[in-house]
């Protein structure tokens, strides 16, 4: 709810500007959600004292990069999510971006298939879900809630 309120806020300080904003918008989530689509999944693995005591300062800004990336393209998922609760308020110029120019329908059909918001462990025994910005074990029967 927070969350809607800030969008609306502001869009609806920008004035005529909103649009324009909105379009802004719907472009960064369409980058981020394909750059969402192209990223490696790779097994969650919480490091130990003395695997990041080895880790190379390359490698760990490497790592720190890629965290930050999928940080900001999941941000851009729900930013686009909370668009498109509105989007029967939205002018028909920004429902054509969204399903036209970035074909944002085939680009959330293959998001739910590979579900990058889920990672099982290196051994396969768990599956941990990002929740809150925060990668959380889940019992199976949450698998798809």
């Amino acid at each position: 709810m927070f969350h809607d309120d800030v969008l609306v806020t502001l869009i609806d300080d920008r004035g005529n500007d909103g649009q324009l904003f909105l379009v802004e918008l719907i472009d960064y989530c369409a980058r981020k959600i394909m750059t969402l689509n192209t990223m490696e999944k790779k097994p969650y693995k919480q490091k130990t004292i003395q695997e990041l005591s080895k880790e190379t300062e390359e490698e760990g800004l490497l790592a720190q990069k890629e965290e930050i990336e999928f940080k900001s393209c999941m941000a851009a998922l729900s930013i686009f999510r909370y668009i498109t609760n509105s989007a029967s308020k939205l002018p028909p110029s920004l429902i054509s971006r969204i399903t036209e120019t970035h074909d944002f329908l085939l680009n959330l059909v293959y998001l739910v298939d590979h579900a990058p918001w889920l990672r099982k462990s290196e051994d396969k025994k768990k599956t941990y879900k990002y929740i809150n910005g925060v990668w959380t074990p889940i019992p199976r029967e949450e698998y798809f809630k």
